[in-house]
């Protein structure tokens, strides 16, 4: 078993190794590529990380218990680090990059503990990943309940001042375009739902609740003017 356990951290190593090779080829390639190397400094600290474990009959005990756990969660921030750049323009918060020494001192403490304490140790540290990515999935999920009300209530009011579904849905493709060029103006930007999108994912609390609020206000005002179009029509 240990045997195995270790041709396959060799097998992993050199898989991350030739992904180190292969992304600093195409970060030299002359093709700019936001985050590129963060991706690569990822692959290499994968590798390492990697070489550690697959090498502990012949490195001390705390270097794969130590650096190489530290490599893991480095690379795991700078992948999420690369994406980022690639994806937004805004700037990273890089005090997160803080997890790291903490994690390597927790590791340095806990390398005279039992096993079980490093267990408990590596195990709390591995579920930091699963909780930030659950963390980021409940926002967006949060993020989208202003802005999927919004939209539904524009959509019930071009409804109800249209007859027919087909001519409903083309108006209402027509509204979306409009409101997209709309919120692009520097002037009467302000007048679209679309203007605030980007509100909603900034780093900034007060910034992202000011983004929600105007994605529900406007919601509100579409769903009172549907509503008073169906009184009327109705009476």
């Amino acid at each position: 078993m240990t045997t195995f356990v270790d041709n396959l951290q060799t097998i992993l190593f050199l898989s991350y190794a030739t992904n180190a090779f292969l992304a600093s080829v195409l970060a030299w390639s002359g093709r700019s590529f936001q985050g590129g190397w963060l991706w690569v400094l990822a692959e290499v600290l994968l590798a390492v990380g990697t070489l550690g474990d697959a090498l502990p009959s012949v490195v001390p005990s705390w270097i794969p218990l130590v650096l190489g756990n530290g490599a893991y969660i480095a690379a795991c921030l700078a992948y999420v680090h690369s994406v980022w750049s690639f994806r937004f323009s805004r700037p990273f918060s890089r005090w997160i990059y803080l997890v790291i020494p903490l994690e390597v001192l927790s590791f340095v403490w806990a390398l005279p503990q039992p096993y079980l304490v490093k267990a408990l140790v590596f195990s709390s540290w591995m579920t930091v990943g699963p909780l930030a990515a659950a963390g980021l999935l409940l926002r967006f999920w949060l993020l989208t309940v202003p802005f999927g009300f919004c939209y539904i209530a524009l959509a019930a009011l071009v409804s109800s001042l249209v007859d027919g579904a087909g001519l409903s849905m083309a108006i209402m493709v027509g509204v979306l375009i409009g409101l997209g060029i709309l919120s692009s103006s520097n002037d009467v930007g302000f007048l679209s739902p679309s203007y605030y999108k980007m509100m909603l994912w900034s780093p900034s609390l007060l910034t992202v609740m000011g983004g929600g609020l105007a994605f529900v206000v406007f919601g509100l005002l579409f769903l009172g003017g549907a509503s008073a179009r169906l009184r009327w029509r109705d009476l």
